[in-house]
């Protein structure tokens, strides 16, 4: 896509797609380790996708950025025992050059991922073409403290669990106060 026509996708879309993101998207940095014979490797692994049962608008999202390639997968449920029975799910994923053009337009939107899409934005600029670039030490230096804030801002939401930790459930029954309705019924 030329960055003509980029430019001219209307801000409403924009908002749109952030608003939709909030709610069914995913973004995260991970750490890979891989073996290659003696040597072991440590890499970042980032993923921004969106899922979504609505095919017509994960489609509209992508046809209206023309970037990502969308993948089809079927949930398993335990109504579901058929193969046809199961449910669908589309997710959409972008690559780290579509990302650099696309979490910029979303960042003004977002509320509940927007710190984190900020520190990708950054953790996305130490990248380059030239793997020797990437083997830069400093380069790597920075990309583990940029690392290392985005575990800090994704532990700051409200119902993400780190391996070992309480259930969503139990981080909201101890928000909640005593007496309310829907707490009660638990007790």
């Amino acid at each position: 896509m030329s960055t003509n026509s980029f430019d001219e996708i209307p801000e409403t879309f924009w908002a749109y797609f952030a608003g939709i993101f909030d709610g069914e998207g995913s973004i995260g940095l991970a750490k890979r380790e891989r073996k290659y014979g003696l040597k072991t490797r440590i890499t970042n692994h980032r993923q921004f996708n969106l899922a979504n049962m609505h095919r017509p608008t994960v489609e509209f999202i992508r046809s209206t950025c023309q970037m990502g390639r969308i993948q089809e997968t079927r949930i398993k449920t335990t109504e579901a025992k058929l193969e046809e029975n199961r449910i669908h799910n589309y997710l959409v994923f972008f690559n780290a050059k579509e990302l650099r053009v696309i979490l910029p337009k979303l960042v003004p939107y977002l509320i509940q991922k927007k710190e984190r899409a900020q520190i990708m934005i950054e953790w996305l600029s130490t990248l380059s073409n030239d793997q020797h670039a990437n083997n830069n030490p400093h380069l790597k230096r920075k990309r583990e403290e940029i690392y290392q804030r985005f575990q800090v801002a994704q532990s700051k939401e409200k119902y993400w669990k780190p391996k070992g930790e309480r259930t969503v459930w139990h981080i909201r029954k101890k928000n909640r106060k005593i007496g309310d309705t829907d707490l009660a019924m638990y007790k």
